[in-house]
């Protein structure tokens, strides 16, 4: 099963992105265009690269129909930590992912989030650990100096 594209509210991850985006997003008054972060809860889950790139595939499918671009950001660094484990085979799908959204052309723009976020900033270079600085604690989410560092890589 994968999250990106079912409800996986019974695993704790809340109704899923692919559910949400018509009510979500290209419902609401105004759109004109989808950021699309999502996917790295699919591979803890289990899904292959394969199957969350099938999902980016039909959001994409689902916002061109609705006539909304889609930008996307690569899926940021994540590692084990806690009761949380990330093996190698979920960072060479994660790998895998990103360089499809990177050099797809899916996109109507990309952003390059993980690249922005992962550790290379302090001599270890990392790039697949979360910047210490901009981690939240749990491996995965940025903390408000990473979203500060995220929202600046945005171009407006």
């Amino acid at each position: 099963v994968l999250p990106l594209a079912d409800d996986d509210s019974r695993t704790g991850g809340g109704e899923a992105g692919m559910t949400r985006l018509a009510r979500d997003a290209l419902a609401q008054p105004g759109v004109d265009r989808v950021f699309l972060l999502l996917g790295t809860n699919d591979l803890w889950f289990g899904a292959t690269a394969a199957q969350v790139i099938a999902g980016y595939r039909d959001i994409l499918a689902q916002a061109g129909a609705a006539g909304v671009p889609v930008i996307a950001s690569t899926l940021l660094p994540r590692s084990s930590g806690g009761r949380e484990v990330w093996t190698p085979a979920m960072e060479a799908a994660r790998r895998a992912v990103n360089n499809w959204i990177l050099h797809s052309g899916a996109f109507a723009a990309v952003i390059d989030l993980a690249e922005v976020v992962g550790d290379v900033y302090d001599g270890a270079c990392r790039p697949d650990v979360m910047f210490p600085p901009y981690d939240s604690g749990d491996n995965l989410h940025p903390d408000t100096a990473g979203q500060v560092a995220m929202a600046d890589a945005i171009p407006t």
